[in-house]
């Protein structure tokens, strides 16, 4: 008996019950890309870190739009698709 799920990644079994090597590579893809995302993400947060620091001389307001701007870096992987990804500005 075999069993087919639609709409995911086991779309497609072969007579051996092993995903095809197409669908592997997609994922591989995938991940690949979510990876990117995440240096990148990694980069700006770095590169914005002296907004925190407690000398540093910003308003209030500034170190709040700041945060926001950060933390919405921190949830860029919640987006579902890395190839379509909606940076934050600031």
């Amino acid at each position: 008996m075999r069993i087919t799920v639609i709409n995911t990644a086991l779309d497609s079994i072969n007579e051996n019950n092993e995903p095809h090597l197409d669908i592997l590579k997609q994922e591989q893809v995938i991940q690949n890309k979510w990876n990117e995302i995440r240096e990148i993400r990694t980069q700006m947060l770095k590169e914005c870190d002296w907004t925190q620091l407690p000398d540093v001389k910003l308003s209030e307001q500034e170190k709040e739009t700041w945060r926001e701007y950060r933390q919405a870096l921190r949830d860029i992987t919640l987006q579902d698709d890395p190839f379509n990804i909606i940076w934050p500005t600031i």
